[in-house]
């Protein structure tokens, strides 16, 4: 993103509380916030927009979070996209839900800013590291590829002239 600006795509059906989040992070830290209201339409947004993070919501009309979150994590273009899940559920079931499809945080409302903003930190830090490390093998995978391809060629020179004793 040419302004530097981590894209934090928000899905929650609490019009209010979308506004008093995305002005708090804009002004706190380097963000834009995408804020979609209605779940079908943040599917569509992380397609197009490619949020670094998504804030997700469990409890929404419509479709619930964990639906929206199995669609995201089923998709090629969204599956490595980190999901922080907020939810005023702060019951044992939710949490375990979330933490079953390997959501990569669980904050309860009402939000603790702080808390969120390290969670986010958190979740940017891990796909940097995830992303380098995807490079990282797929240029090892070449230089292995090369050692053995020149290994290959000289085992056959072997073969055909034998070295002499």
């Amino acid at each position: 993103m040419p302004s530097g600006k981590q894209k934090i795509l928000l899905i929650d059906d609490e019009k209010d509380f979308c506004h008093l989040l995305k002005l708090n992070l804009e002004e706190q830290g380097p963000y834009e916030v995408l804020v979609a209201t209605d779940p079908r339409v943040g599917i569509r947004v992380a397609h197009q927009r490619r949020p670094d993070v998504i804030l997700l919501d469990i409890v929404m009309p419509g479709m619930r979070g964990f639906e929206v979150l199995e669609k995201l994590k089923a998709d090629r273009k969204t599956l490595s996209i980190p999901v922080l899940m907020l939810s005023a559920l702060n019951d044992g079931n939710s949490k375990q839900q979330a933490i079953s499809r390997y959501v990569d945080g669980y904050i309860e409302k009402p939000v603790n800013m702080d808390l969120l903003k390290s969670r986010i930190e958190g979740s940017l830090v891990t796909k940097k590291v995830k992303k380098g490390q995807g490079r990282s093998l797929g240029r090892g995978l070449r230089i292995l590829r090369a050692f053995f391809k020149q290994f290959l060629a000289r085992c056959e020179l072997r073969l055909i002239a034998p070295p002499k004793a």
